[in-house]
């Protein structure tokens, strides 16, 4: 069996990071299973800027070892947002 060695990016792009529908409780599962398998390749989670903190994402994703870090939908805005 080969081993899958990609990056996929799960995306998200929703407002709103938590509670049920939101797109950490979406990754979540994906990283679980990943982790399940203990993949070799990881997930980035893509993320609508603005309404959410980019650090509520990888706060939450920073034991998952297949986490790869967190695609957002305007860079310009999140380069220009104060840290």
């Amino acid at each position: 069996m080969r081993r899958a060695t990609g990056v996929p990016v799960l995306a998200a792009l929703l407002a709103v990071a938590g509670g049920p529908d939101g797109s950490i409780a979406l990754a979540r599962g994906e990283l679980d299973y990943a982790a399940g398998l203990r993949a070799s390749c990881g997930l980035v989670v893509g993320q609508q800027y603005g309404a959410v903190e980019p650090a509520t994402i990888t706060e939450a994703f920073s034991g998952h070892r297949q986490f790869r870090g967190l695609a957002v939908d305007d860079l310009d805005a999140y380069m220009n947002a104060k840290p």
